[in-house]
């Protein structure tokens, strides 16, 4: 029996169910981001100066945990950025608020890349359809970038390390001389044995110092005897309360001598309080003064000398 080549209609639509139900699958796969392609979403907007390899259908996370994808990418040309469109699940809009932040980290230092969004301040204005939220740099790139710098910097400074021991080994400007020029060891080692030299004498000096210093020690400590030796001399004016006695009666005396000499009493208190005495004193030495100047200008009249 000929076999029909004709293909039913029953089993065209069991194609088109199965090719359908492929789309669904592979559209979810790229598109889902691991979520169900018949969940709600709400889109938003974030600019990137780079995406870093970031593709369509890339996850979105908030946390940790997958809440949507990456729906397009495209250049922006008002901004010469890159404006990403990111879905985000209906059921979790109410965190992405106005002052929620978003960054291109990835999984691991260079695994898949993703979109992953910092919840804003609880209570804060919820984020509207479309709009657009902040980026920031994130860490892992920005540590790229500082180490890929860093390791610039090192090699340019090992080519100047490299070009200045070069310099150092042929002998070139003043660390290169000393490393190759024999005269600063030759002064060097001078130096250090006149050193050593200054050295031995200063030890030398410094045992005589401290001899002498002993000796003097010593003359000390028998002064010290001396003076605290009561039979001596200094020992006596020391401790003998005798002498200290005899000095208290002296000031005694010599106090009530000056007392009666302040209160005008015998000739030494008449000389000192009597004011006549003093005139008389000044009286007289006035007159001496008058006779000697009348003897020096009239000798003779005092004196009438005569050889025969």
């Amino acid at each position: 029996m000929r076999r029909s080549n004709r293909v039913k209609w029953s089993e065209l639509k069991v194609g088109v169910l199965l090719l359908g139900a492929f789309g669904m699958v592979m559209g979810a796969s790229f598109f889902g981001g691991g979520t169900s392609i018949f969940q709600s979403k709400k889109l938003f907007r974030a600019y990137f100066t780079s995406v870093n390899g970031l593709t369509t259908g890339s996850p979105v996370w908030m946390r940790g945990v997958e809440v949507g994808n990456v729906r397009s990418i495209k250049f922006d040309p008002e901004t010469h950025k890159i404006e990403v469109v990111g879905k985000v699940r209906s059921g979790v809009w109410h965190m992405v608020t106005t002052d929620s932040k978003a960054k291109i980290s990835a999984i691991g230092l260079i695994g898949d890349k993703f979109i992953d969004l910092i919840p804003g301040t609880p209570g804060a204005p919820v984020l509207a359809q479309n709009g657009a939220i902040e980026v920031i740099e994130d860490d892992v790139d920005k540590l790229f970038r500082e180490g890929a710098s860093a390791l610039e910097n090192m090699n340019a400074l090992a080519k100047d390390f490299k070009i200045v021991l070069g310099k150092i080994v042929d002998g070139e400007g003043a660390i290169g001389k000393l490393f190759n020029d024999t005269t600063l060891y030759d002064n060097l080692n001078q130096v250090i044995t006149e050193l050593n030299a200054t050295l031995r004498a200063f030890n030398e000096n410094q045992s005589r110092a401290f001899a002498s210093l002993e000796s003097g020690v010593a003359s000390f400590e028998k002064l010290a005897d001396a003076l605290t030796d009561s039979g001596g001399t200094v020992g006596r004016l020391l401790f003998d309360t005798t002498l200290y006695a005899d000095l208290t009666g002296m000031t005694g005396k010599l106090n009530s001598i000056l007392d009666k000499i302040e209160s005008g009493q015998g000739t030494m208190g008449a000389a000192v309080n009597d004011p006549a005495l003093y005139d008389n004193l000044k009286d007289l030495v006035a007159r001496v003064d008058n006779l000697i100047l009348d003897i020096e200008t009239n000798p003779k009249k005092y004196f009438n000398i005569s050889v025969f």
